[in-house]
């Protein structure tokens, strides 16, 4: 009797520690951090460099020639955003300094006397409407509108400044991406196609450019 009255109360003395492990119950979730929500409204500027590659045409003493030009780029932009929800329309003008350059080889006389002719287009200025869509501060869009070059041919087959400048105009389309860094601060990367034609000398010019920026938000 003893014996049972001390296991007795050993077992009304017991504690017991475990896991149990629920396998339809959800977890707790964490609480996250808040993320800063920007608004692309407003106006901007800022600065931007690249590269562009393409292909110019042109005739001269009713002799066609197409030469390949290539070359650096870097310029200016500014423009103003308006959001709609996640949907972001906007207006952007810019103006870029090139070095875009390509010479080549055009037979005037029927035989072995090739003269060489060096092509250029030194400044292009856009005027593009953008389309962009808002994603947590990243901001994908499109792109699009006209086009305004300064086309320039040196061929110095009568004197040696034989020189055609003239102004080139058109259309360029493309798309890129935009990333806000702070509140005030994005940076983007795109791409983009101009096609200009000039009727001075019956020329033509098609580049691809890509190039990567800057912008400061006045927010």
């Amino acid at each position: 009797f003893g014996l049972l009255a001390g296991r007795d109360r050993l077992e009304s003395d017991m504690t017991r520690v475990g896991l149990n492990y629920h396998p339809s119950a959800p977890m707790a979730s964490m609480p996250n951090a808040a993320r800063p929500v920007y608004n692309w409204s407003g106006f901007y500027i800022g600065l931007n460099g690249g590269y562009g590659s393409g292909d110019h045409t042109n005739v001269i003493y009713f002799e066609e020639q197409t030469v390949d030009i290539s070359g650096a780029t870097i310029g200016a932009q500014a423009g103003y955003n308006h959001q709609f929800g996640n949907v972001v329309v906007g207006l952007e003008a810019d103006l870029s300094y090139l070095d875009l350059n390509g010479s080549g080889n055009i037979n005037l006389c029927g035989g072995p006397c090739p003269f060489e002719t060096e092509v250029s287009i030194n400044k292009l200025g856009t005027l593009r409407a953008r389309l962009g869509y808002d994603v947590n501060g990243i901001m994908p869009y499109l792109s699009g509108g006209i086009a305004y070059g300064a086309d320039k041919v040196n061929a110095p087959i009568i004197s040696l400044d034989d020189t055609f400048e003239s102004g080139a105009f058109g259309y360029v389309w493309g798309g890129g991406v935009a990333a806000r860094l702070n509140r005030n601060w994005s940076a983007f990367v795109e791409a983009f196609r101009v096609h200009l034609e000039d009727n001075a000398f019956d020329s033509q010019a098609t580049a691809t450019f890509t190039r990567a920026g800057l912008n400061f938000h006045a927010q």
